[in-house]
């Protein structure tokens, strides 16, 4: 059972993660910058991960960030969201299971991202096929993407390369 200070740190991380997901739209808006390349949701509830070791936290931002993305700006699309879920979720609980698994941390956050975006291709192309999402399947250069798991294993890794990870819950 968890604390009443560990719970309200899970609080306080869920509403920073929140707050920087409400925030990153306007700040692409304003710079130009096309910050969704970087995949800000992956890369904080991965982040989050690290944090909190909460299986129960990851699942739940897994849900939160697309939908409250959403809800506050409008993107992406509500199907998409809801695939986008399906794919954080995914690689949450991959990841949680590879540092389980007592995984290096490169290949634990390398498999876990490439197996959450090949379900979530193959949901997008199901949404596209079907007509309910109506958008090319890929959308963002794959050379984008991968360096986009680049990006996010190097600083994941730099972060937290000495971290000894004992799951809380």
């Amino acid at each position: 059972m968890r604390s009443v200070r560990s719970l309200s740190q899970l609080v306080v991380i869920d509403l920073l993660v929140l707050w920087v997901i409400f925030l990153i739209p306007g700040i692409s808006h304003l710079t130009k910058v096309p910050f969704y390349y970087l995949e800000p949701m992956r890369f904080l509830l991965l982040l989050s991960i690290f944090f909190t070791m909460s299986k129960p936290n990851t699942l739940l931002l897994g849900i939160l960030i697309p939908v409250f993305s959403w809800v506050v700006s409008g993107h992406p699309l509500f199907i998409k969201a809801l695939l986008i879920c399906a794919e954080l979720l995914i690689n949450g609980y991959l990841m949680m299971l590879f540092l389980d698994k007592r995984w290096n941390l490169i290949p634990a956050l390398t498999f876990s991202i490439v197996i959450s975006k090949v379900f979530y291709y193959l949901l997008k192309y199901l949404a596209v096929l079907t007509g309910v999402l109506p958008m090319e399947i890929i959308s963002t250069d794959l050379r984008i993407q991968c360096i986009s798991i680049l990006i996010i294993t190097i600083i994941l890794f730099i972060l937290f390369r000495k971290k000894t990870f004992n799951r809380n819950v």
